[in-house]
């Protein structure tokens, strides 16, 4: 599988209109970021906590985005059946750094859907949905998975 990637909004810009700064790591963003009018709105898919916690253990940079009082909305999952990742994006300023971050980010979470799941019996029904963005040229693109975590696993040779 190749992945694609498409034009996507220009994060700095929105996030300018929005009062917030671009982070200098990778930038958690909630699913609702193109269309929210305040920080307050920030909704964050079920799984962003998960994002979280697996990036601090790997000692990657990451940064959410959270309204003036640091709270935060989550959108409740009310199935297992999915696994909805927030919108992970890497900037210049972070490839620049570590070029090899979005693999690197893509690859935990791979290995701990794949431990997760190893012995479920349900495996072959549990869907992964995970989207990217980074900056390339002063633009960004994205690119997006949706389907079973063996295939996660082509997109996350793809996104290198």
């Amino acid at each position: 599988m190749k992945t694609v990637y498409k034009a996507y909004i220009d994060v700095e810009h929105r996030a300018g209109e929005l009062g917030l700064a671009v982070p200098d790591a990778v930038w958690i963003l909630p699913l609702n970021f193109e269309s929210m009018e305040s920080a307050a709105e920030a909704a964050y898919a079920t799984d962003y906590d998960l994002v979280v916690k697996l990036l601090r253990r790997a000692g990657l940079p990451y940064s959410l985005l959270k309204s003036a009082d640091g709270m935060h909305s989550k959108l409740i999952q009310q199935s297992y059946e999915f696994a909805a990742l927030p919108l992970l994006v890497f900037t210049k300023h972070v490839l620049e750094r570590n070029p090899e971050i979005i693999s690197q980010t893509l690859r935990i979470l791979l290995d701990h859907f794949q431990n997760k799941l190893r012995n479920d019996p349900g495996r072959d029904r549990r869907i992964v949905r995970c989207k990217i963005a980074k900056e390339e040229g002063g633009r960004y693109v994205s690119a997006g998975y949706e389907g079973p975590i063996e295939g996660f696993a082509d997109f996350v040779e793809g996104a290198k």
